[in-house]
């Protein structure tokens, strides 16, 4: 599991890039997403398939929060299923 957040620019024409950062799931750095927040447009939420039968209530917590969450309200949200 990755330890280190990422950030990249993606081009989306020749005059527009969107930045993207990649923040890891593990439990200490899962809650930077929020410092990013503020700037966002966008958020994707991935989950890796096998931590759902893993940690099954941590993977409903968030998948809720990112539903709920009145901060989030005015992003774009995709929650996506990674099964390797």
């Amino acid at each position: 599991m990755s330890m280190q957040v990422n950030t990249a620019s993606l081009p989306l024409g020749p005059k527009k890039a969107v930045r993207v950062i990649d923040i890891p799931g593990h439990p200490r750095l899962r809650g930077q997403f929020q410092e990013h927040l503020g700037d966002a447009k966008a958020v994707v939420f991935t989950v890796d398939a096998p931590s759902i039968s893993r940690n099954p209530s941590e993977v409903a917590e968030y998948v809720v929060f990112f539903h709920c969450r009145t901060c989030l309200i005015r992003l774009g949200i995709c929650i996506s299923f990674s099964t390797h």
